[in-house]
Order: structure tokens, then C-alpha cells, then sequence
């Protein structure tokens, strides 16, 4: 490592270079964009060039443009806001100490701590992914207490530029670029009963589930008797696992206290997620005059839709996985 007043070696660049080759490239683990990247490690005894430290910057910044939508400055000073500016090492630049400390400081507490921040406007929301309805009557012993809609993704692999993402690395790279997969239900068609009214709001008072790298969240709420898995996300699942519940929503109205609507996430297999949606009516019916108790059938039509946020734009581009739903 280069010290003070003394040049940065081709160690320094490397020890610099292999950490954004981590973020922007296929990385692992939590690493990893899924994006080519312009520079590369160099020889020991290589004198490095400034078309190498311009490479190197150009990578830089390319990622943390993507975690800030902020463009970063190219200066000729090592002074300025921290992580936003780098210097323009030139063809008669002594590549210093303090250059070196600004390019490794940028690397390691800029981009790579930053790696799972990711600007918003760097990314496509809404993105169509598949949807499924069922459109018969149910909710009743004799028509059925139960249906599902079950979703599968599928991330096949992507090349880009000169780098070929394999699929398992696909569907990683996704979620570490600022992916995320969201999902919504709801009931169409006249209210019938105080039953179908009931799920017509379950379904639109816990507004859409996010399902993000290491989290899940609603954008509504719960009812009392729901939960949502807020430390789970892509990271948390093992491939071949057992699903794992990320949302629960219950009834608001004492009538249909039983009826319950849950999603659970599974990955199983390297490349794939599938999300079970099941609703479940065991509201056994109630008594409503001096008859036996009533149970009313849930008429309308029952949707699930499974959308995307995928990451993109010049700077990171991952492509989004295709879609297929099945309703029972």
C-alpha cells in the first residue's frame, strides 16, 4: 500500500478494482450487479495508465450513480463531498496517497457499504409479470372453503455487454440491483352478501406486497389476527426449502372472523420463486332468524397479479424474470 508521499502500486489499483468488480459484476452472495465493468486487475509489474484509472472510475461511478441518482464530479482535486467525487488522473498525473486513499475510500465505504441502497429512479416500477382469476363461486362446504393461486417466476439468465449471467446468478443479481417482486389481490364484480364486501376489502386494505431482497412490506395494513413477514426476502430463502409466510390478512368484521388470506414465498430451485396465494372462507355461516345458520357463497371474480420493480438504465440493467400462474 502506497504511503504518504509515495505513488499508489499496482496492488493498491487491484485491491481497489476487486472490490467494485464485486458489486457491478456477477460478485456473490450479497454482492453483485449483474453489469460488465470496464476495468481489470493488472500486472504486478505493470505501470498503470490513466486510461486504467479512467476505467476504474467510470465503474465506480456508474454504481454509485445507481445507489444515488446523483452524477458523480470528476475533479482535479481529492477534496469534495465524499463518495460523489473522484480525481481525473491524467497522463502526467503522479498518482499519490491521497488519490489512492479517495479511489479505495470511495470503493469500500461509498459503493460497496451502499451496495443494498438504490435509487428509486433507478429502477422501472410496474412492470407486468403474469396474473390469474377465479371466476366461480365459492366459500361454502359444498363449493369449496378453500382456493389458491399459486405464481411461479422464473429467472433464465441474461448477457450483457460482455458478461453472460447465468441463471442462478440472474435472479441473485435482481434482487442485490434493487428488485423486488410485488403482488396484489382483489374481488371484481357486484357485492352479493356482507361476505363478498368483507374480502373485497381484505384484499384492497393491505394495498400491495413488496417482496424485496431481504424484507417484505405492505403498503396498507393488516387487520388485527394478520401479519406480515417483514424479515423475510430473497436472501432469507433456501432453495429447495419449504415455503415461508410473508403475509396474513384477516377479517375486520366479527361476522367472518375465520376468513383468512395468506401468500407464501418459496424458491425451488436455483432460478425460480414461487409465491402461494391461498384464500381461505372458513366462516361456517350465522345465524340470521330462526332457521339453521347461513353460509354465503363469495361470488365475483378473485384476481392475484404479480408485478415487478426491476433495476435499470445506463448504469445497471437487470432483466426482469417471466411469469405463470395457475388458479385452483
Amino acid at each position: 500500500m502506497a504511503g504518504s508521499g509515495t505513488r499508489a502500486t499496482a496492488q493498491d489499483y487491484n485491491n481497489i478494482q476487486s472490490v467494485i468488480a464485486s458489486v457491478m459484476g456477477i460478485g456473490t452472495g450479497t454482492t453483485g450487479y449483474g453489469q460488465p465493468i470496464a476495468s481489470s486487475p493488472v500486472s504486478q509489474s505493470t505501470t498503470m495508465t490513466s486510461t486504467q484509472w479512467d476505467a476504474l472510475r467510470d465503474d465506480l461511478s456508474k454504481a454509485r450513480i445507481h445507489q444515488t441518482n446523483t452524477a458523480v464530479s470528476t475533479a482535479s482535486t481529492t477534496s469534495g463531498s465524499p463518495w460523489q467525487t473522484l480525481f481525473d488522473v491524467t497522463p502526467s498525473t503522479v498518482v499519490s496517497e491521497a488519490i489512492r486513499f479517495q479511489y479505495q475510500d470511495f470503493a469500500d465505504n461509498g459503493v460497496n457499504a451502499n451496495r443494498a441502497t438504490v435509487a428509486a429512479a433507478q429502477t422501472t416500477p410496474g412492470v407486468s409479470l403474469t396474473s390469474t382469476t377465479r371466476s366461480s363461486n365459492w366459500g361454502t362446504t359444498g363449493l369449496g372453503t378453500s382456493i389458491s393461486h399459486t405464481i411461479t417466476l422464473t429467472f433464465a439468465g441474461y448477457t450483457s455487454g460482455s458478461l453472460t449471467v447465468p441463471a442462478a446468478d440472474h435472479i441473485r443479481c435482481f434482487f442485490n440491483a434493487g428488485g423486488s417482486i410485488q403482488i396484489t389481490g382483489s374481488r371484481t364484480g357486484a357485492a352479493a352478501t356482507t361476505k363478498d364486501t368483507d374480502w373485497s376489502n381484505m384484499l384492497s386494505g393491505f394495498g400491495t406486497l413488496n417482496f424485496r431482497a431481504s424484507s417484505t412490506n405492505i403498503t396498507g395494513s393488516v387487520n388485527a389476527g394478520g401479519s406480515v413477514g417483514s424479515a423475510v426476502g430473497f436472501q432469507t430463502l433456501v432453495t429447495g426449502a419449504g415455503a415461508t409466510n410473508i403475509l396474513t390478512q384477516s377479517s375486520s368484521v366479527t361476522q367472518y372472523a375465520e376468513n383468512r388470506y395468506t401468500v407464501a414465498v418459496s424458491r425451488p430451485t436455483a432460478n425460480t420463486l414461487a409465491f402461494t396465494v391461498t384464500f381461505t372462507d372458513n366462516d361456517a355461516g350465522d345465524q340470521t332468524g330462526l332457521g339453521p345458520p347461513v353460509d354465503e357463497p363469495v361470488t365475483g371474480s378473485i384476481v392475484s397479479s404479480c408485478l415487478c420493480t426491476r433495476p435499470s438504465g445506463s448504469n445497471v440493467d437487470v432483466p426482469a424474470p417471466s411469469g405463470s400462474a395457475t388458479a385452483l
